[in-house]
């Protein structure tokens, strides 16, 4: 009876502490970017990518990037609704999802909370003399859990 009690109050802890759902959820990666990507002077680069928290479970863009020696300066990351990129590419007053101070580089985890389509930015705007060389990667991580 003792060995029996005991195998139902472990079974039941297993299922209420792995989470309720009794499986481990899985982590996908949905590339966005990895290259080097040239900006031009007073340019900025965009990759498209699609989020559903709905089936994508706490997703966040995870990455790094550096500015590639050589060049000067430093650049801006933004990560932007569709429609504030359309506001920010035309001087408009826009919301960032993430919007970085300028920088040479560095590893980033950027959450993402709401279903749409947003634009990873890299931009070199504010520098209208210097190309620059970036080597980045970016991509969304998000978790599934197995039915």
């Amino acid at each position: 009876m003792k060995r029996t009690l005991y195998g139902i109050c472990l079974g039941v802890w297993l299922l209420v502490g792995c989470g309720g759902k009794g499986v481990e959820p899985v982590l996908y990666e949905s590339l966005i970017v990895d290259k080097v990507v040239t900006l031009e002077p007073g340019a900025f680069v965009n990759y498209l990518f699609y989020v559903n928290p709905l089936d994508m479970q706490e997703p966040a863009v995870v990455g790094a990037l550096v500015v590639n020696s050589g060049t000067t300066g430093t650049i801006q990351v933004l990560i932007l609704s569709d429609e504030n990129f359309e506001l920010w590419k035309n001087g408009g007053i826009y919301s960032a999802v993430f919007e970085s101070a300028q920088t040479a580089g560095g590893n980033f985890e950027i959450p993402i909370r709401a279903v749409g389509s947003y634009h990873f930015i890299l931009s070199n705007k504010v520098d209208p003399t210097a190309q620059k060389s970036v080597d980045v990667t970016a991509s969304v991580h998000f978790f599934v859990y197995p039915e």
